[in-house]
């Protein structure tokens, strides 16, 4: 898949520090909740971040970062197109996907100065969609899902090392407008 390309990109670029690479590291430990816990709270002291780990709500585990950040991971439709594609072993709301709704312009980016609580922060890695998470504060602070894990609330920067360089910035889609496209951009489910 080629790189996202954009006329007027306006990208933020984020340090890979030590939180960053510390943090992939933990990920790795996500479905032992209560030891990753232990883990940010260490990390928290040794390395001063400020991200804040969620509790993990209902269905979830059927939600990625990008169906969260579109605002569809809750509802009803998007688990039944869950339940449908049980057998597909990728998400539904992929970085495939995410990628070609930016590319057919069904996601708007929008300028470093007209981000607002709601929108949607997209993090690349050499170009390719890697994550996506919500903005919550005027300070840019970003709620997202991080891999099948909880939620988590964290500062723009303050994200596993591959998770990407780059944030880019998007106005929040209506998430009514995000079934049509799914259902003609993948083809399992067109299939069905």
């Amino acid at each position: 898949m080629s790189p996202v390309r954009r006329p007027l990109a306006i990208t933020i670029t984020i340090e890979q520090t030590p939180l960053r690479y510390e943090l992939d590291d933990a990920f790795r430990r996500l479905p032992l909740l209560s030891l990753y816990r232990i883990n940010i709270a260490a990390l928290r002291r040794r390395l001063h971040h400020s991200i804040r780990v969620g509790t993990d709500i209902a269905n979830l585990h059927t939600t990625n970062c990008h169906a969260f950040a579109f605002g569809i991971g809750g509802q009803l439709e998007y688990h039944a197109l869950v339940e449908m594609n049980k057998h597909v072993l990728t998400p539904i709301v992929d970085a495939g996907f995410t990628t070609a709704l930016i590319a057919e312009q069904g996601l708007r980016e929008i300028g470093d100065n007209l981000v607002a609580i709601g929108d949607i922060a997209i993090y690349f890695a050499q170009g390719q969609v890697v994550h996506s998470g919500i903005v919550i504060s005027p300070e840019r602070r970003i709620r997202s899902k991080w891999g099948t894990g909880v939620l988590h609330d964290h500062a723009l920067g303050e994200v596993p090392a591959s998770y990407g360089d780059e944030v880019r910035f998007f106005a929040a889609p209506d998430p009514t407008t995000i079934y049509p496209l799914l259902w003609t951009w993948d083809k399992r489910l067109n299939s069905l």
